[in-house]
């Protein structure tokens, strides 16, 4: 009988990890489970969806043999979930039994682990880049992604070199444009935006770490098989105990710096996040928030008549609307944001302290009648 004990808490990170991408009610059960492997010192616990695999690993106490089987995430979980001990996992034919502290489970085998889908990662264009940088990026631009499924190439953050790594994501009513100053030698890829809220979940902020990077970009003149040995359009990002394989959206990202306006300062408004936390926008159809630099005050007006006003520091000859939530989603990452615009019908330039971010905004036209 060949088994493996771990530290019930190491399991429990490495199995929440492994099961981000990982949907119920598939049409095929696997795709339902998560892989472990153990042998050695090491616990390798991996999941996946088809398009984004995620793997984990957790220190072995003991091990005897190998495990190479497959179990449902969310029944695995409840068991470790409470547990402050060890948990030892072994296999008999096609049973596995978990003891976890003095809970013992048997479960049977669905089907054999070499069923399970292993994506083929890519091999080449390695890099090393600063996690800080890295999730900072993502943290800027994330919120910005689309979801609109026509133009399915807004679905995801925009990765290229412009004197290093450049973010981006828009869905063509803000956009975020973050610099982080890394160097990035791969070609333009688009991160689905799925993949990179994984990514940010598994990064931390301010972090010394950095992360490892392989990309294998689409050949634009290659010769194409029905199973090619090294799949294009995948990325794969080391961690420390983590890893992240995914596709990436094939798929051209527009041009997005027509879309920069030039600075402008001829109305400006400082909104911070206290200010903001004053509206309470209870539908979706009254979305908008108007700054009227003319009498010092943004307000916000619901359908039924109701409205709320509150002073602002602006400046210009015209009221400018935006969306609310906009807004909000700026303002609580920044604290503070500066509004700057040529015209009340125009792009507006999102300022905040951060100089390797720039925020666009569309203005929202309101009718008074």
């Amino acid at each position: 009988m060949n088994s493996f004990t771990c530290h019930a808490k190491a399991l429990r990170r490495a199995v929440a990890f492994a099961a981000q991408p990982v949907k119920r009610r598939n049409t095929f059960p696997v795709l339902d489970m998560v892989r472990i492997t153990a042998s050695g010192s090491l616990v390798e616990v991996s999941g996946t969806d088809l398009d984004i695999e995620c793997c984990a690993t957790a220190a072995v106490i003991e091990a005897t043999g190998k495990i190479d089987t497959i179990i449902e995430p969310k029944f695995l979980d409840g068991l470790l979930r409470w547990a402050e001990g060890e948990v030892t996992i072994s296999r008999e034919k096609d049973l596995i039994t978990i003891k976890v502290d003095d809970v013992v489970a048997v479960v049977r085998e669905l089907c054999p682990a070499d069923d399970f889908p292993v994506m083929i990662a890519p091999v080449h264009h390695n890099a090393t880049i600063s996690e800080a940088r890295l999730h900072k990026a993502l943290t800027s631009t994330i919120d910005c992604i689309s979801t609109n499924q026509t133009r399915y190439y807004l679905n995801g953050v925009f990765l290229h070199d412009k004197d290093g790594l450049r973010a981006v994501a828009t869905d063509g009513r803000r956009m975020a444009i973050y610099d982080a100053g890394e160097p990035w030698p791969f070609d333009e890829m688009i991160i689905p935006r799925k993949m990179a809220a994984i990514l940010h979940r598994a990064m931390k902020p301010g972090s010394n770490g950095t992360i490892h990077v392989k990309y294998s970009p689409d050949p634009k003149n290659g010769d194409v098989t029905l199973a090619p040995k090294q799949p294009a359009n995948r990325v794969k990002f080391f961690g420390d105990d983590w890893t992240i394989t995914g596709k990436t959206i094939n798929g051209a990202f527009p041009d997005y710096t027509r879309a920069i306006p030039q600075p402008s300062q001829n109305i400006t408004a400082v909104i911070s996040a206290a200010a903001l936390r004053r509206f309470h926008p209870k539908t979706r159809c009254s979305r908008a928030i108007q700054i009227d630099p003319t009498t010092g005050k943004m307000t916000y007006r619901k359908h039924d008549g109701t409205e709320v006003s509150m002073p602002v520091q602006a400046k210009g000859e015209k009221p400018v609307a935006f969306n609310i939530g906009y807004l909000k989603s700026f303002v609580n990452k920044a604290g503070t944001i500066r509004l700057e615009t040529a015209s009340a019908d125009g792009p507006a330039r999102v300022l905040t302290d951060d100089p390797a971010l720039l925020q666009i905004l569309m203005p929202i036209r309101i009718n008074h009648a």
